[in-house]
């Protein structure tokens, strides 16, 4: 059987935004807590990988967006991962509405050894025979962002709620925190369609951000976030 999880629910009204739609940043959070569900159902979850000193930390995330499910809409949330490779693993993430195909995503994931403070194997994780889906949802693999960002467009002090268990910044809370530069009229005539978030370094509660912009001749939208001179993330926005 494909390793592969499918769960049945309903979209609540904690997770829409202004438009009465699932958010473009509660769909990560739906999409993380896919991936948390299924980790558990597979005996590599959490609790199971902390006896190990092992923990899961996200790399890169990218969602593309179709159309979101309103409230109350039922819908099918599925995840699953492609085979691992021997240092990271990606998993894929769709959700879909009557068969119609609303957002899909992909994350990279790395496992690590808080005692050592060095990354152990994905591969070892899984049972020799794992049977892994060749669907991808993201072939093409992750953007590579960087470079200069001229403008600096606001700053962002950590709060105790963007904190996660592990002490740092909630990968999702930098969704939040790029999300809140746009209006909400903005954002309804040229909505997000696909976002991706590279992560780089840890921030932690009470660190001022600092977030700079790039627009790409291509019509994307660059970001850094940083506190100091260390940069947390890079993100790049598409909006249409």
């Amino acid at each position: 059987m494909i390793c592969r999880s499918d769960h049945e629910m309903i979209i609540p009204s904690s997770q829409c935004d202004f438009t009465g739609r699932l958010g473009t940043a509660q769909c990560f959070d739906l999409f993380m807590d896919a991936a948390t569900r299924h980790a558990d159902e597979l005996g590599i979850g959490r609790y199971t990988l902390e006896k190990k000193d092992l923990f899961w930390m996200i790399t890169k995330t990218r969602i593309k967006i179709f159309r979101m499910p309103k409230m109350s809409d039922v819908v099918m949330l599925s995840t699953w991962p492609c085979p691992p490779h021997r240092i990271h693993g990606d998993r894929c993430y769709t959700l879909e509405k009557d068969g119609e195909l609303l957002a899909c995503g992909k994350t990279e994931w790395v496992n690590y050894n808080f005692v050592t403070g060095k990354l152990s194997p994905v591969s070892d994780l899984f049972a020799p025979d794992t049977e892994f889906s060749d669907e991808d949802t993201f072939p093409e693999g992750f953007d590579r962002i960087g470079g200069e960002f001229p403008e600096t467009v606001c700053e962002y002090k950590v709060r105790t709620s963007d904190v996660d268990v592990n002490g740092h910044v909630n990968n999702t809370k930098y969704v939040y925190a790029l999300l809140d530069i746009f209006s909400t009229k903005e954002l309804t005539e040229r909505p997000i369609r696909q976002a991706e978030i590279i992560y780089k370094n840890q921030a932690r509660e009470g660190e001022t951000l600092v977030i700079s912009r790039r627009i790409n001749p291509y019509g994307t939208e660059d970001y850094k976030v940083a506190s100091g001179d260390k940069t947390a993330v890079f993100a790049r926005l598409e909006r249409g």
